[in-house]
């Protein structure tokens, strides 16, 4: 049984709720004594569940698709257009709800409890009676998460208050998006510091080179909109750079090998993923995303499938087959198609459910695979695109990055040159074009959308039978709303 660090239970994650409400409010006094985070932290033992308790939060982001509704506005996702798939539509159509309750239950609340579980690590972890070595570790990975949490926070959300240690009133404001990315910068770069090269066989857990390339994502971020901060290309490439030539991480040969089989999902292109592991006895996204992107023959909650003209325009290729699924099993034999089942969408075979007995199995709770956050072809597409924007869109640098992916995607060896595949010159939309086929429904495209001010572009390409916008598009305020009833604890959040 593979270790894994989602599924250690923590008897600090009720110190953690018994201490904080996730509003913000202040610390309740100890008048009685018990048990609070500054008595807590005694042993190696308690920083140890004190920082396991951290990961709690990216379970309850990624088991369900929920986590993903405000992202739905990417052409990679949609759902369908009636039942009680509101939630789903609204950001898919341009007409957000701040009452949307699954936004706030899977998206805003696990955000903000990991940044409350860092905050309270980084401001006891001192006072353990452990090795250097051992402190710095756990203040890496709790630096790591915060500066995750945060990285998903500003993108999603925009401007949010900050909050750097435990010490909260409920009524911050909300900081500049400067002041939010140079606190994800510091929070990367610490813990590339403090991290180790690597875990051995504790999965799970983020290394110095998982921080280091998070670190080149948030540069090249920042350099779009809405910061506009062109000068952080030539950092991201900088960073991407040190991971690619001295990191341990390679492209699988075969890219549908990534999503196909359970035993390998701690491979040579994971660079950080969230390690769900079902036969541990704990939940897996299999139990929701799996059933929930399988056609009705097959059954299925059917929460989301990919849009019509995002398919169409997907390269034919191995990765288009291992991307999608596209025939299903009919009841009295055969298979139907995509354009003749229910919805008339493909949907993704990344997420498709396990394989039992030659037939894919949704009782079971799924298959132990992981959600990949950051893969090395996304490393590789963030360098190619940096260095492009840096240096010129024949860099051959840049190319050799965007090359080995396009191969893979065409199911040529990475390694060797290929005129059929390979391109001799690369734009910043051609690259951001190629992430959006690579990491099609990976927590990726809406934000490339986002910060590339793609968004009427790419809506204006959907196909008739995707759901029409509705809403209104605005490039200028992209940004989900945050929920009604945190705006009610603290008018400083609203929108």
């Amino acid at each position: 049984m593979k270790k894994n660090i989602l599924f250690k239970i923590s008897f600090f994650m009720l110190v953690v709720t018994s201490l904080f409400i996730f509003s913000c409010q202040e610390l309740e006094p100890d008048i009685e004594g018990t048990l609070t985070a500054g008595n807590f932290f005694q042993t190696e033992g308690d920083l140890d569940a004190a920082v396991t308790a951290q990961y709690n939060s990216l379970l309850s982001f990624a088991t369900y698709v929920h986590g993903q509704i405000p992202y739905f506005g990417g052409d990679d996702l949609t759902t369908w257009g009636a039942g009680n798939k509101d939630n789903f539509r609204q950001y898919d159509q341009f007409y957000p709800d701040a009452d949307n309750g699954n936004v706030k239950a899977q998206n805003w609340n696990p955000w903000w409890k990991m940044v409350l579980t860092t905050n309270t690590v980084l401001d006891y972890y001192q006072e353990v009676d452990a090795s250097q070595e051992y402190l710095d570790q756990a203040a890496g990975q709790a630096h790591f998460l915060r500066g995750l949490a945060y990285f998903f926070l500003v993108r999603t959300y925009g401007e949010v208050p900050l909050l750097s240690s435990t010490e909260v009133s409920g009524e911050e404001e909300k900081a500049s998006f400067e002041a939010i990315y140079a606190q994800i910068i510091s929070d990367f770069t610490q813990a590339k510091g403090l991290l180790p090269a690597t875990w051995g066989d504790e999965q799970g857990r983020p290394t110095k080179w998982a921080a280091q390339s998070y670190l080149a994502h948030v540069y090249l971020t920042s350099a779009g909109f809405p910061l506009k901060n062109t000068a952080n290309y030539a950092l991201a490439a900088a960073e991407a750079k040190n991971v690619i030539d001295n990191g341990p991480y390679a492209l699988v040969a075969n890219f549908a090998d990534l999503w196909n089989d359970p035993t390998t999902q701690n491979n040579s292109e994971s660079i950080f993923a969230i390690n769900f592991c079902y036969s541990c006895g704990g939940w897996t996204f299999g139990n929701w995303k799996s059933v929930g992107s399988v056609s009705p023959e097959e059954s299925g909650w059917q929460d989301f499938f990919t849009e019509v003209g995002f398919f169409n325009g997907f390269p034919e290729g191995p990765r288009k087959e291992a991307t999608f699924t596209t025939e299903f099993p009919a009841a009295g034999g055969g298979v139907i198609t995509w354009q003749n089942s229910l919805h008339k969408h493909p949907y993704f075979a990344k997420w498709r459910g396990t394989l039992k007995d030659d037939k894919f199995d949704y009782n079971g709770g799924g298959p132990d695979l992981n959600a990949y956050l950051m893969r090395y072809s996304e490393l590789l597409l963030t360098y190619a695109e940096a260095r492009v924007m840096s240096t010129s869109s024949t860099d051959t640098e840049a190319l050799a990055s965007l090359n080995k992916v396009k191969r893979r995607a065409a199911g040529k060896p990475v390694n060797v040159p290929d005129p059929s595949v390979d391109v001799t010159s690369a734009t910043q939309a051609e690259i951001v074009q190629e992430r959006a086929w690579e990491l099609a429904g990976e927590y990726s495209r809406w934000f490339d959308m986002v910060r590339t001010e793609i968004i009427e572009e790419v809506a204006a390409n959907k196909d008739a039978l995707d759901l029409p916008v509705i809403g209104t598009i605005n490039e200028a305020n992209p940004w989900a709303l945050i929920p009604s009833s945190e705006v009610e604890l603290n008018p400083n959040l609203g929108n």
